[in-house]
């Protein structure tokens, strides 16, 4: 079996990429393949979520409340 080669199913280096909610473990991993393979990570979550991982190397961390439908907007607003 052969291995899976993340940077061949990936954009190309230097998109951004927006994340709700990847501060818990998978999402941790997620955000460290993507970076690994160049992209520009924007990880949107809890801020109590935030404070219990700092950030990785390269990602940006916005706070925001998901049912909060204009904490959504300004956070994706602030990437764009």
């Amino acid at each position: 079996m052969l291995a899976m080669d993340p940077a061949r199913l990936a954009p190309a280096s230097g998109t951004r990429l927006a994340a709700a909610g990847e501060c818990g473990g998978i999402g941790t991993r997620l955000i460290e393949a993507a970076l690994t393979v160049g992209l520009q990570v924007a990880d949107l979550d809890l801020r109590v979520s935030m404070q219990k991982r700092l950030a990785l190397t390269g990602e940006w961390q916005i706070a925001c409340d998901a049912p909060i439908a204009t904490q959504f907007t300004h956070g994706f607003a602030a990437i764009a």
